[in-house]
């Protein structure tokens, strides 16, 4: 297909009426990257004589009128019995003029084109790019693939599942073979965990970002979670099969209304979704470390450990009920070099929030091995020499 016709014909999936309302299970796409398109991709196709794409794989909107025709319908006489052989593979595709484009692989390179073929139109940098007049002309190889239920997903899902690494959070609104991945996806489409509360473009909150948490921190705490169960998953928790997921949902939503409801920090976060409660999320990630992500795998980590320790007899309504007495101010002491920098800063290390948890399952009453325990101590103190661990929290009698 011309390269022309291509841009004039295309809608990226963002641009479609529908796409807003698409749930983040319905998704097909994640967001584009505008600063590689326009750094990389669109002077490429713009200035390069030797320019080359692969083919790009397009879903077709409005499809009912679109025709394939087989050479072998067409009556075509006289030709090589080998040809004869695949000329009802081989023909021709008509389109009426409704179609609508919209790309599953490569839209990158489908919007560096149509960027090439404007210039930057759409937010210009300090170095404009000339349009190009020759690409237009030029014939790129197209896949195409009606639009019908969930194809798109399923296509997508497929050809990028081993092609250059996707950021965290795109690849878990798009993975549909690991089953926390989906799991995760489920508590939010089911409402346990609001959808506008939680992020799902970027790992981190800024600090006037209106959402409770994201998406990669929800898939690394149900990581957590699912090791703590009851009854713990009997393969690696992201291979689970169809029913194992479907009982681990289950008991997953149990398991965030218990602590949603019973720490009185994410209970005022959650309570109201809407923009009247942005400023006290804002408020609450300022102010606590549970307003971070890191600190809010923090307390899973640790939560998640002391029901391990003791999972046949572990009290879970007490344990969160210990969480809750827990001083999370980003000022407490016992927080500084270990989720709290000396300058103020949060530490976001994997270590940090594993180290913290380890201190966290310790003052809800898990009994720690001295290994843990020293563990924990020399990521906070450089040494385990002479350091105790900070003391108990204790219910009202």
């Amino acid at each position: 297909m011309p390269v022309g016709e291509l841009v004039g014909r295309m809608k990226f999936p963002a641009e479609m009426p529908e796409w807003e309302g698409l749930s983040i299970e319905e998704r097909y796409q994640r967001t584009l990257d505008m600063g590689r398109i326009r750094r990389e991709l669109a002077p490429y196709f713009a200035n390069d004589d030797r320019r080359f794409s692969g083919s790009l794989v397009l879903a077709v909107h409005s499809h009912e009128r679109m025709v394939f025709e087989r050479l072998s319908e067409l009556g075509v006489a006289q030709l090589p019995s080998l040809y004869m052989d695949a000329a009802s593979d081989v023909g021709f595709v008509t389109m009426q003029g409704q179609e609508v484009l919209v790309p599953l692989d490569g839209q990158h390179r489908a919007k560096a084109f149509q960027m090439a073929m404007d210039g930057y139109s759409d937010g210009a940098p300090s170095r404009p790019l000339k349009p190009s007049t020759g690409l237009a002309r030029d014939t790129v190889a197209v896949i195409l693939v009606r639009f019908e239920g969930n194809t798109p997903r399923y296509i997508f899902n497929k050809i990028n599942r081993y092609a250059r690494p996707t950021a965290k959070a795109d690849k878990l609104i798009t993975d549909d073979d690991d089953a926390v991945a989906v799991i995760t996806r489920r508590l939010i489409t089911d409402n346990v965990i609001p959808a506008r509360l939680v992020n799902i473009s970027t790992n981190i909150l800024t600090a006037k970002a209106h959402e409770f948490t994201t998406l990669a921190a929800l898939y690394e705490a149900n990581k957590k979670l699912i090791a703590a169960l009851d009854v713990p998953s009997t393969s690696r928790p992201e291979k689970m099969d169809e029913r194992e997921r479907g009982e681990r949902l289950a008991e997953l939503a149990a398991e965030w209304r218990r602590l949603l409801s019973g720490i009185g920090a994410w209970r005022k976060a959650v309570k109201d979704p809407g923009e009247g409660g942005d400023r006290g999320r804002a408020s609450m990630r300022k102010k606590s470390i549970l307003g971070r992500p890191v600190g809010q795998i923090s307390l899973i980590n640790g939560y998640a450990l002391a029901c391990m320790k003791d999972r046949d007899r572990a009290d879970r309504d007490g344990l969160v009920a210990k969480l809750d007495r827990v001083d999370w101010g980003m000022g407490a002491p016992e927080w500084r070099g270990l989720l709290v920098k000396l300058n103020g800063k949060i530490m976001a290390s994997k270590s940090a929030s594993n180290n913290a948890g380890i201190i966290i399952a310790h003052r809800i009453g898990a009994k720690l091995t001295d290994r843990e325990r020293d563990r924990a101590l020399k990521f906070v103190h450089g040494t385990s020499k002479g350091h105790k661990l900070p003391s108990r929290v204790q219910l009202p009698a």
